[in-house]
């Protein structure tokens, strides 16, 4: 059954509502103007204007390094000049390591250069700096997934649900995809099914309880999953072949013959709807029709065994011999 899954990603989440974030604590008007000039610099990706706006402004009121700091890393961000980005980003953590809005954009830009490592740990650090705000272990959750650990990612998503389970609640659907890459698909399905209590409308959920039903070999489970699916998702050729699959595999052919051409019908080059064709013309004793089925399904990028491929010859080898006695 093709496992195909909705995998999630971390948008980059820059933040431009600066004033509100960091209000200015100076009372010099010469620095305050120096600020104000060097951001409208920095956003208009004058940078080296901005600097020399900045470092005016720092040498009236050095409090100020750290928001400039900010605000430089977050217009290179905004530029996708990430290298510099990261250097001044670092360096407002350095002057403000209290603030997690400045992690979450320097955890971001580690990111966007594949320094997941150093994006965790800083991830990481914005969930103990505000252990009770749900958004950093939903970022840092994902960035687990993205990076394939996925023990870890369990235990952030469940953090959110506890903190906020009405906005966060696909994190349901994330700890089954979890539970689904490390094949523990009992656990799955038991997600996927509060998943689809917070999203009654989830095809994902759905779709995937069906995939994991099959893989228990628990087919009438699989066959109900797959057709609530297909039943919000009526054109999902896929959803049609894993009910057809469910159906070959309980031995319903008809019913399943009737799925694959169905699928085939709104996704003509499906090679795991040829290939099942294949497996229920061969127990229809068809060799040639499954044979030639097969060759679709490899032709369509379906990787098939040669080992079956090898059965099907024979079949239709002695079922020539027979015809000729």
């Amino acid at each position: 059954m093709k496992n195909k899954t909705t995998t999630p990603y971390i948008v980059l989440l820059l933040i431009l509502g600066f004033v509100t974030a960091f209000p200015l604590r100076t009372d010099a008007q010469t620095a305050e103007s120096h600020f104000k000039q060097g951001s409208d610099e920095a956003n208009a990706g004058k940078f080296n204007a901005a600097r020399q706006s900045f470092e005016k402004a720092i040498e009236l009121d050095p409090t100020l390094a750290g928001q400039a700091y900010f605000r430089l890393g977050v217009a290179h961000a905004q530029k996708r000049q990430f290298e510099p980005a990261t250097e001044y980003l670092e360096k407002a953590v350095a002057l403000k390591p209290e603030v997690p809005m400045i992690r979450m954009n320097l955890a971001n830009t580690y990111m966007a250069i594949g320094q997941f490592e150093k994006a965790t740990d800083t991830y990481v650090k914005m969930t103990q700096l505000e252990p009770n705000t749900a958004w950093p272990h939903y970022n840092l959750a994902n960035l687990y997934m993205q990076r394939g650990m996925y023990s870890q990612a369990i235990a952030s998503f469940q953090r959110v649900i506890d903190l906020d389970p009405t906005r966060f609640r696909n994190a349901y659907m994330q700890i089954g995809y979890a539970y689904q890459q490390v094949r523990d698909f009992k656990m799955a399905t038991e997600s996927y099914k509060k998943a689809l209590a917070a999203d009654p409308k989830s095809f994902s959920a759905a779709y995937n309880m069906g995939i994991c039903y099959f893989r228990m070999v628990l087919l009438d489970e699989a066959i109900e999953a797959s057709k609530k699916a297909i039943a919000i998702r009526p054109d999902s050729a896929e959803a049609i072949t894993n009910l057809g699959l469910a159906y070959q595999a309980k031995k319903q052919f008809e019913d399943a013959e009737d799925a694959f051409n169905k699928a085939l019908a709104i996704k003509p080059n499906l090679g795991e709807a040829f290939f099942g064709l294949s497996l229920v013309h061969k127990e229809f004793g068809d060799y040639e029709k499954a044979f030639s089925f097969a060759q679709k399904a490899i032709g369509a990028g379906k990787k098939v065994s040669p080992t079956y491929i090898e059965v099907l010859k024979t079949g239709i080898s002695e079922k020539a011999s027979d015809n000729k006695s």
